[in-house]
């Protein structure tokens, strides 16, 4: 590393970020104004709580998967 002048060169994290620090305004200003043109106002597949709901049910989980999330998320 010597031979090729590397050894005054210093590395820290943070230069792998130099590069994207000004896309970041752009990634945030596409998601806030252009990204919700391209996306359509119906989602392709139905989504089942969705269509229950405007049904007026409830929507029940099975049994496992209730006590799986009690367990994960703490109680209701």
């Amino acid at each position: 590393m010597e031979t090729y002048g590397f050894s005054g060169m210093v590395m820290r994290p943070i230069d792998f970020m130099i590069g994207a620090w000004p896309i970041l305004p752009v990634v945030i200003l596409w998601a806030l104004f252009l990204g919700p043109k391209s996306c359509p106002s119906e989602p392709v597949m139905a989504i089942e709580a969705k269509e229950k709901a405007r049904q007026g049910g409830q929507v029940k989980l099975p049994p496992m998967v209730d006590k799986v999330g009690i367990d994960q998320y703490g109680s209701r």
